[in-house]
């Protein structure tokens, strides 16, 4: 948790300056920190892809302040649960099993990997749906079958479809070329000069707009959240 306490250390130690008052601006303070969270988000999706357990995990240290900030307590769980058993609770072979096993690559190739919890959730959506359609036959026999052959049954479909160029079966709707309104969005954004600060604008939508994401961040509590979990698990007690 070294990393952490530095960053929650300088957000004690500096000075805070007030987000109210004519100076600031809702608009300008809104704006950056969406881009900021979006490069954020940006940042986990390209490590993800790219299989970079390490980044990954720098990436866990910034949202878990965002989860606690953002009052997400199952979230704010499982960053805690993540971090310590890294940095704290796990063996040497243990940790790098975390690190590194913490992504899947369905069809290969470079910069495809997918998180394992999002495969999960597609695994868990094509077996209800293959449940789904033995309709009254419902018995644990018969769940049981289908999963234990739903992926065989998957990837010889999948091979047979791509032998004979047939198209897979989607629900999805075409893809729009959306650069038309990409260009509109930008000319408005910057029409309004979002990006320029200009001191006493405000927004009804936002009105108190912190001029940084961590400048509400409240370090006490989150120190106080820390103790308790750090508390209870030393006991054996679970958490949930």
């Amino acid at each position: 948790m070294n990393e952490i306490s530095r960053t929650l250390n300088h957000l004690e130690d500096r000075d805070q300056i007030s987000d109210q008052g004519p100076h600031q601006d809702g608009v300008y303070n809104y704006a950056t920190n969406f881009i900021k969270f979006w490069l954020l988000r940006r940042i986990s999706v390209i490590a993800t892809r790219s299989g970079d357990g390490t980044r990954i995990l720098r990436h866990w240290k910034y949202a878990f302040l965002l989860y606690h900030n953002a009052h997400k307590v199952k979230y704010r769980l499982e960053a805690f649960l993540l971090l310590a058993g890294i940095l704290a609770l796990f063996t040497e072979r243990q940790q790098h099993q975390v690190i590194w096993n913490r992504f899947i690559n369905l069809n290969g190739g470079v910069g495809k990997n997918l998180d394992g919890d999002y495969v999960m959730e597609l695994l868990n959506k094509y077996a209800k749906s293959r449940v789904k359609l033995i309709g009254p036959n419902h018995t644990p026999d018969a769940v049981l079958r289908i999963g234990k052959t739903m992926m065989f049954c998957h990837d010889v479909s999948r091979n047979l479809e791509n032998e004979i160029g047939a198209a897979p079966v989607s629900r999805d709707h075409k893809a729009q070329d959306v650069t038309s309104d990409m260009q509109k969005t930008v000319s408005e954004l910057l029409k309004a000069k979002v990006f320029h600060h200009i001191p006493g604008r405000n927004h009804t939508s936002f009105p108190n707009e912190p001029s940084d994401i961590f400048r509400q961040f409240d370090v006490a509590a989150f120190h106080q959240w820390l103790a308790t979990k750090k508390s209870e698990y030393a006991r054996n007690k679970r958490a949930f």
